[in-house]
């Protein structure tokens, strides 16, 4: 069983596609770590997260601010900016179950001895520390009340 970490895919389906055949990527085998910023960006972020999605135990996914950026437009408290390229996901027919999806997915994992994050993390913060925050993070964002989280996350408080 090989372990690929895959950063950045930025809705680059092809490409990842490109990738995962030139190292053989077997989903019966394999697992697939995409850390974070699956969407935007690229042409074909519809394409990643299904296909992320779809993937199951195979891959294995983090959230990186594209992503988060992603949910926020959906939750209206950002705006899509000008070289965003988030419009198939919102009008795909099934954007509610690849939000859905998307909002389970953490901001950090501890596995296999390696601690997955996006862009980094304090230093002072051990692996435990940070899968511990990410948790409490994950949970407001699954939450039934994810809705207000967005307006905490995105708004000017705390400044500093």
């Amino acid at each position: 069983m090989a372990l690929y970490m895959i950063g950045d895919v930025q809705g680059c389906n092809s490409a990842l596609q490109l990738l995962l055949r030139k190292i053989d990527f077997s989903p019966s085998r394999d697992t697939a770590y995409l850390l974070g910023d699956l969407v935007n960006r690229g042409p074909e972020s519809l394409a990643v997260l299904r296909w992320a999605m779809e993937g199951g135990a195979s891959v294995r996914c983090i959230l990186g601010n594209h992503d988060l950026h992603l949910l926020g437009v959906v939750h209206g408290v950002r705006k899509q900016g000008r070289k965003d390229t988030l419009g198939p996901i919102l009008e795909a027919s099934d954007a509610s179950v690849l939000l859905q999806w998307l909002r389970q997915q953490p901001l950090a994992r501890l596995e296999h001895g390696w601690l997955m994050v996006h862009a980094g993390v304090l230093p002072q913060w051990t692996a435990t520390q940070t899968v511990a925050l990410s948790h409490e993070v994950s949970a407001a964002i699954a939450g039934s009340d994810h809705e207000s989280f967005w307006e905490l996350m995105y708004g000017n408080q705390p400044d500093r």
